[in-house]
């Protein structure tokens, strides 16, 4: 029951990094987006980033260790993206309804730290290959790291 529990989860996770996908590419075009179309595309990419981080947890958890891998790969996609929605603040889009976080700035380099979140979600993804559910705890650790340094500095509260 697990097992059919995870793969119809996965499949929910990669048709909205799909759906993600599709949205950034029709409005991240240069000179035709507005901040709080900006906004509302990181605030997306960033719930589905947040559904990836679940999805894997489950799977470190149940001993799909390989599933882990679909999961990393997509983080470290999404790490590639961020760096192009987090040039800027937007500080008059927010407060954003619905969300109780706006992004204040404060990122000493945006582009390095996502770099790192995309670094350790790649090494996840070279781990997934392995049986070493320790090694994979530790390791998605160390992306919770990454993602939680960056919260650290540059989100606010409302």
């Amino acid at each position: 029951m697990h097992e059919k529990s995870l793969i119809i989860l996965s499949s929910i996770v990669l048709v909205l990094v799909v759906s993600a996908s599709i949205f950034a590419q029709t409005i991240l075009k240069k000179g035709q987006n507005s901040p709080s179309q900006i906004v509302a595309a990181r605030k997306f990419a960033m719930k589905m980033l947040g559904a990836n981080v679940g999805d894997l947890t489950g799977k470190i958890k149940t001993g799909n260790f390989k599933g882990v891998a679909a999961n990393a790969g997509s983080i470290a996609a999404l790490a590639t993206f961020f760096p192009l929605a987090y040039e800027e603040t937007y500080a008059d889009v927010y407060p954003v309804q619905g969300s109780k976080y706006y992004y204040k700035g404060g990122l000493p380099d945006v582009g390095a730290a996502f770099e790192n979140l995309k670094r350790e979600a790649q090494a996840l993804m070279r781990l997934s290959k392995s049986n070493d559910k320790a090694a994979l705890e530790a390791q998605r650790g160390k992306m919770l790291g990454a993602c939680g340094a960056c919260h650290k500095l540059a989100r606010g509260e409302n």
